[in-house]
């Protein structure tokens, strides 16, 4: 390959801020403690997210894989146990924050959370379900989609630092989620071993009640997107890319 053709190829997957190649020397930074800075530069790293940041070691997030996701109700109308397989997450990636508060001068000690908007968020992979919803026995195994539009979203980050070579990480033991959204899909395949009726008269029973059922999964729900946003936020940035010390 011609230098000019590498050239352009490296051009082309750099990710990038502002017109200029987004990398470690020219990485936009805020002052401790300006939130109103940290908000879009913020949003750049959420956006870019999707396709990875090469600088950071940032693998893509948008779909996001997860080997399992496990929904175990037990309390309640809704009395199931939901195991999903091989689960991606589409959407994570059009987040947007809209306020912050903290992330101060000591990483330590300061205050992390974040307030924003996810237009769609959708959790598609193979399921085995089991149980009882509203009075409804159910059961079945294959391809499942929930989706969830126009969520308003809150973070709040319970942190540790980790020190590697001399620079700090931020680490998170504890990421608390809430989120409310206005609608919320589901379907089921092959409910009852394939029964075409049943499946489809629980599938529409489903979403005739799903922010009911929604309500009632929700508290399992957040703990497993917390969970899976742990493992990739912030963990990979350097703490003073973002945030200066003065």
């Amino acid at each position: 390959m011609r230098k000019q053709e590498r050239d352009k190829e490296q051009y082309e997957t750099d990710e990038h801020f502002g017109g200029f190649p987004y990398s470690a020397a020219n990485r936009p930074r805020c002052a401790a403690g300006d939130t109103k800075c940290l908000v879009p530069i913020i949003n750049q790293y959420i956006r870019q997210s999707a396709n990875g940041i090469r600088d950071i070691n940032l693998a893509p997030v948008d779909p996001l894989f997860v080997p399992e996701l496990n929904i175990v109700q037990g309390n309640g109308p809704v009395n199931i146990q939901m195991y999903f397989k091989n689960v991606n997450f589409h959407g994570f990636s059009t987040s947007q924050v809209t306020r912050v508060v903290g992330f101060g001068k000591d990483p330590k000690t300061t205050k992390f959370e974040l307030y924003g908007r996810v237009n769609r968020l959708t959790i598609v992979g193979s399921y085995k379900l089991n149980g009882r919803v509203i009075l409804l026995p159910v059961q079945g195994a294959g391809p499942a989609n929930m989706t969830l539009e126009n969520l308003d979203v809150s973070i709040k980050c319970t942190q540790r630092v980790e020190n590697r070579g001399g620079t700090e990480y931020l680490q998170f033991s504890k990421l608390t989620v809430d989120f409310t959204p206005t609608r919320f899909t589901m379907h089921f395949g092959n409910l009852f071993n394939g029964n075409q009726a049943l499946g489809s008269t629980t599938n529409q029973f489903f979403n005739e009640n799903s922010i009911n059922i929604l309500n009632e999964i929700k508290p399992t729900l957040r703990n497993a997107i917390g969970n899976i946003l742990m493992k990739t936020a912030l963990k990979c940035v350097p703490y003073r890319q973002l945030v200066g010390t003065e």
